[in-house]
């Protein structure tokens, strides 16, 4: 969800316009891509998999793969400020200022726009900004208010004499390299009318992306912790939990680490997709419908339980309403037992803290599951879809 506000220089909303947030591009998808299935995203290899990083002259080539987009340091009376965070746009200079338009950039979305079309900055370094706009840009902020939401927002006050009007709005993120990349972009004429917001002088724009997960998702709070430390550059804004742990405050990983991963090899058990069960002899574990506050499957069965394949990555879709990426895991009953398999889940490795983390679960209906008979393969996939 994104929601926009209109207040006055006191604080105090006079407007307030709601619209799905369903703008994640292509970057976003390859960022996650990357560090989960560590595909690289800066070659001349298929285009698919590589980012679009936009900076001053416009699209250029990664200098380094891409492992995280810090949205947050971008303050007022830096030059950043005009570079990422929540950034605002007047693609179709209804504000009169003869704003530079992006070459390449539509006035409708494409998944692999780099830019907003027509970018409203304010003035680098003076505080109050001095520039023909008057728009003074301040901070982008990053929280978790509760385990199942993670707000990242920004305001924008004109301090100008005249409307600004906006109709456009993206989130930018500086790379660990010297990259900035796009990770989403919206039109926002689906929440005013018409055609765009104004922002009369003296009043404050407040931008508000809201990333949920429910009970109905499959996506545990794990993964909006995880997806805060990669637009923070820093640890998760609230403690992780750890396969071992349900509440492990020394498990956090830093975004920094570029060994978060599911690659897992032949054999190994210990994370990418792992499947939860027992076989023939065994105890029926107690299996309940999916929660978000999650961290591990119901009873994960081993590598002598059933033969663990390797992780295998499957390419970028990238479609014209969606981008995704995707993966799968062969799991082969290569014992005289019979296997029965409850529940399935994505788990991340952290190898610097030695430590696993569930990103997502998925749960048979119940009194539900799959049979794996002696020599049978079961094949499990996951992906990870996101809407434009």
């Amino acid at each position: 969800m994104m929601i926009v506000n209109i207040m006055t220089k006191s604080g105090i909303i006079k407007k307030q316009y709601r619209q799905p947030f369903a703008s994640f591009l292509a970057n976003f998808t390859r960022l996650i891509n990357y560090g989960w299935m560590q595909i690289p995203n800066n070659t001349a290899g298929a285009a698919n998999d590589k980012i679009i990083e936009h900076a001053t002259g416009g699209v250029t080539s990664l200098t380094t793969d891409v492992f995280l987009a810090d949205v947050t340091e971008a303050t007022l009376g830096t030059s950043a400020a005009n570079l990422y965070g929540i950034m605002i746009g007047d693609m179709d200079n209804t504000t009169g200022l003869g704003l530079t338009v992006e070459s390449g950039i539509g006035n409708i979305l494409h998944y692999n726009d780099w830019m907003l079309r027509a970018l409203l900055t304010n003035d680098e370094i003076v505080t109050p900004p001095t520039t023909k706009t008057d728009l003074e840009t301040r901070a982008t902020n990053l929280s978790m208010p509760d385990e199942t939401t993670l707000v990242i927002s920004r305001r924008f006050q004109n301090d100008s004499a005249a409307d600004i009007y906006i109709d456009e709005c993206g989130l930018i993120g500086k790379s660990n390299g010297t990259e900035y990349i796009l990770l989403a972009r919206d039109i926002l004429n689906a929440v005013s009318e018409p055609a765009y917001i104004t922002l009369e002088s003296t009043e404050i724009l407040e931008i508000s992306y809201t990333f949920t997960v429910t009970n109905a998702g499959g996506l545990t709070s794990n993964w909006l912790k995880y997806l805060s430390s990669i637009l923070a550059d820093a640890v998760p804004v609230a403690s992780m939990k750890d396969i071992v742990n349900s509440a492990q405050a020394t498990a956090d990983p830093s975004s920094a680490q570029t060994d978060q991963d599911m690659t897992a090899a032949q054999d190994d058990a210990t994370h990418g997709i792992v499947v939860g069960g027992y076989i023939t002899g065994g105890t029926p574990p107690s299996v309940v419908g999916f929660d978000t506050a999650d961290y591990k499957v119901s009873e994960a069965l081993d590598d002598d339980d059933i033969d663990y394949g390797p992780m295998v990555a499957i390419d970028i879709d990238l479609e014209a309403i969606y981008t995704q990426f995707g993966m799968y895991r062969d799991f082969e009953n290569d014992n005289d037992t019979t296997v029965f398999v409850f529940d399935s889940a994505l788990y991340m490795k952290d190898a610097s803290l030695t430590k696993y983390f569930m990103m997502a679960r998925s749960v048979l209906p119940a009194d539900g599951h799959i049979t794996v008979l002696p020599d049978e393969i079961l094949r499990v996939k996951k992906y990870m879809k996101f809407n434009l």
